[in-house]
């Protein structure tokens, strides 16, 4: 299954998902580890304490983690995630817990001595991520003076996933296509999709269609 959107698309939300290799009962969740800061928040809900692991899926130096136990009715913020793990880069972030703990987070970057900007990121479960023969379409993108898109797929299945991207203009006029693999956890971006892959830097309105051809 894979999760599609642009870089700078907004989302919330708390879920959970089975971690095939976590211990019986854990669950997780696939987001997204970009450049700055990420904050992690981790609520638990629940009456028993909960023992949860982050795992960054990266692409060099395999999955790295990061634990946390959060007791009943607390919630614990993680700061820096990526950098806690040892890690300078980005990749698939998943949250495993063995109780049904609800996760949202936030990425910013440095604007100055004293002050941030950045938004929150809610995390997906592979059931609602796109499976074989799913299509899931990405608006509103440019590639203009002004603007850029970047598309990132993630990967939140135990399988590899193979995938079509297909870039049109605002008004229906197919531009151009790519296809990425994806091994299981894996991450990938790509940047300035209109320009690199259709040579146009005039794109004022476009959007993306993505098939998952192979993955589950």
């Amino acid at each position: 299954a894979v999760v599609a959107r642009p870089l700078n698309w907004f989302w919330r939300g708390f879920y959970r998902n089975d971690c095939p290799d976590a211990k019986p009962g854990d669950s997780g969740s696939p987001l997204l580890a970009e450049p700055g800061g990420r904050v992690v928040a981790i609520l638990n809900p629940t009456i028993n304490t909960a023992q949860v692991q982050l795992r960054l899926h990266t692409i060099t130096a395999g999955i790295k983690t990061l634990n946390a136990t959060v007791l009943p009715g607390r919630q614990v913020t993680l700061a820096n995630v990526v950098g806690q793990m040892g890690y300078t880069g980005s990749g698939g972030l998943q949250l495993c817990s063995d109780q049904p703990v609800r996760a949202n987070s936030r990425t910013y970057n440095q604007a100055n001595p004293s002050d941030t900007y950045g938004q929150y990121y809610g995390p997906y479960t592979t059931n609602q991520a796109v499976a074989a023969g799913d299509l899931a379409w990405l608006v509103g993108l440019k590639q203009n003076a002004a603007f850029r898109s970047n598309i990132a797929l993630t990967n939140s299945g135990a399988t590899t996933a193979y995938v079509a991207v297909n870039l049109y203009n605002g008004d229906g006029t197919w531009l151009a296509s790519y296809t990425v693999t994806l091994a299981a956890g894996e991450r990938k971006q790509h940047d300035r999709v209109f320009q690199t892959f259709a040579g146009r830097t005039n794109i004022d309105s476009g959007f993306a269609r993505i098939a998952v051809l192979r993955g589950a």
